[in-house]
């Protein structure tokens, strides 16, 4: 597996995603809808997921899903140094772009994302997040007698592709 990128390796990244055409927007997006259309979580690129699901699982695994996705990370890599990583940076910018946009448009000035960008947070780590506002609060669902969104949903499992489990190590 390459190297991990540096931080501002990372930044760098980022701010190419930034400023992408719309040509290579327009890849992504059919890049994204690929990515759904198998399992994968909304607006996050193949690249990323095999990516994600690699790191997650640092052994060699019988598991088919884990064995496709190394096998195109590891093809992905052969094209560009580190694409997987360089994939997530581009679908953090991505993100933040969409989260500072919705919460403009909705009038939300404090929550999770605040003020959330590449310079201040270049490898997408950020410190504790604050409370949401009452308004923005949910109410405990007790109807499904203690699923979760995470139980419920297998994508939502870090690493996770066709219900796949990490490594344990052993």
């Amino acid at each position: 597996m390459p190297d991990k990128l540096t931080p501002a390796q990372i930044q760098q990244a980022q701010k190419n995603a930034a400023d992408d055409g719309f040509l290579h927007r327009v890849a992504v997006a059919a890049d994204q809808d690929l990515n759904v259309d198998s399992g994968g979580l909304p607006d996050e690129t193949i690249s990323s997921r095999v990516r994600r699901i690699s790191d997650a699982h640092p052994r060699c695994s019988w598991n088919p899903g884990v064995w496709l996705a190394k096998t195109i990370n590891a093809g992905l890599n052969l094209l560009q140094n580190n694409h997987g990583q360089r994939a997530q940076s581009g679908d953090l910018e991505r993100a933040l772009k969409v989260a500072a946009t919705e919460r403009r448009s909705l009038g939300i000035s404090s929550g999770p994302v605040e003020s959330l960008t590449a310079e201040e947070y270049p490898l997408g780590v950020r410190g504790p997040e604050p409370e949401p506002a009452a308004a923005n609060r949910r109410a405990p669902d007790t109807t499904a007698r203690g699923a979760t969104p995470e139980s419920c949903d297998p994508e939502r499992r870090e690493g996770s592709l066709s219900g796949a489990e990490p490594d344990s190590g052993s």
